[in-house]
């Protein structure tokens, strides 16, 4: 995995969204079944058009913020997201054993 530095983080409640991808027909069904489990999203807009973001695999991006008090555990977390009916995938990565490299800004 290669990302900006930006999104390494010590903890899992951090300051930015964690993209799901979803299929766009189910969109509003997960975004409600997000909103159940008290988490907070915005569907991820093209910012040319204003419309969704279309992803490589013709899928919408849904960036989900977890409240500061939610207590997480990463993989329990990415499974139960994976559950939801419409979930293509999501930002944890952790059942894929890789490694990660992060851009800093020098």
């Amino acid at each position: 995995i290669v990302a900006d530095g930006k999104k390494k983080v010590k903890s899992l409640n951090c300051d930015f969204p964690l993209p799901v991808e979803v299929l766009p027909f189910a969109y509003k069904t997960v975004a409600l079944t997000l909103e159940t489990r008290g988490l907070s999203y915005k569907l991820r807009e093209d910012i040319r058009t204003g419309k969704p973001l279309i992803t490589e695999n013709n899928n919408y991006i849904l960036d989900v913020t977890y409240p500061k008090d939610f207590s997480l555990d990463p993989r329990s977390e990415e499974i139960e997201l994976n559950k939801i009916v419409g979930v293509v995938e999501n930002g944890f990565f952790y059942h894929k054993n890789t490694r990660c490299y992060y851009a800093e800004e020098k």
